[in-house]
């Protein structure tokens, strides 16, 4: 199996979208929550995910040593689970059962929590310690999408959005 086949499987193209229409799913409600619009919420939280998630794997790959492939299936799978309870979270905005930003950050907090519980667990299997996962995590991961939210915003902000 080709390097490009082993990333482009099935599977692993099914969790990005699971990824992306999760994200996507879970901003947009923060309209009816927080009182923002759909779309741009949606876009914003997909975009600051994304640039976490795109800085995260070249990093474990390049710390871990191991597989571009693996890690890669090993973050999709994390992925995937997160997006289950940001799909909760995006059901309980829709239903009226939580809203706020404190409620939803909540929410996020969670979702993190437990991919970073899920990627670490994967990861040890393949003998990295989970320790450095979770340092990997906070500082790559948490630490551009929280710059990305930010730039991000101090942009929309500026362009009078």
């Amino acid at each position: 199996m080709s390097h490009v086949s082993a990333l482009l499987t099935a599977k692993n193209l099914v969790m990005v979208l699971v990824a992306i229409i999760g994200s996507l799913f879970f901003g947009a409600s923060l309209s009816t929550s927080v009182g923002s619009e759909a779309l741009g919420s949606a876009l914003w939280l997909t975009i600051c995910a994304g640039l976490g998630w795109a800085a995260l794997i070249p990093a474990l790959v390049q710390i871990s040593r191991i597989p571009l492939h693996e890690i890669l299936t090993d973050c999709l799978v994390s992925i995937c689970f997160g997006e289950a309870v940001l799909a909760v979270g995006a059901v309980m905005n829709w239903t009226h059962l939580v809203s706020g930003i404190p409620a939803n950050a909540l929410i996020v907090l969670c979702s993190n929590i437990v991919m970073a519980g899920v990627l670490a667990a994967r990861l040890q299997r393949r003998a990295f310690p989970v320790w450095k996962t979770l340092i990997v995590w906070i500082l790559v991961l948490d630490g551009v999408g929280a710059l990305a939210f930010w730039l991000l915003g101090f942009l929309l902000q500026w362009s009078g959005r």
